[in-house]
């Protein structure tokens, strides 16, 4: 699953686990995709709404800001033609 840069998305997790004080996204609740964080152990986004602090991620020992699992989303309205293309890139 690839959303792009700017798609509406909604939060379809009803809970999150792990601790630390983030921003978490709400159920239900509608987002925009800020980008990809290509620091992640999976695929994951950011979301223009929510802003968290960097942390360290266990796979991959990079720094970069916490983000949130792409399967825990469900994309509002289909990609374009372009977008498509630009998710493929």
């Amino acid at each position: 699953m690839s959303f792009a840069i700017g798609q509406r998305v909604m939060c379809i997790r009803d809970s999150w686990k792990g601790g630390g004080n983030f921003n978490r996204p709400q159920f239900m609740n509608i987002y925009t995709v800020r980008a990809y964080c290509s620091c992640a152990d999976i695929p994951a986004i950011l979301l223009e709404e929510l802003h968290n602090r960097e942390v360290i991620f266990a796979r991959t020992r990079k720094r970069g800001e916490a983000s949130f699992a792409e399967k825990a989303f469900r994309a509002l309205e289909p990609l374009d033609e372009i977008q498509e293309l630009e998710t493929v890139a």
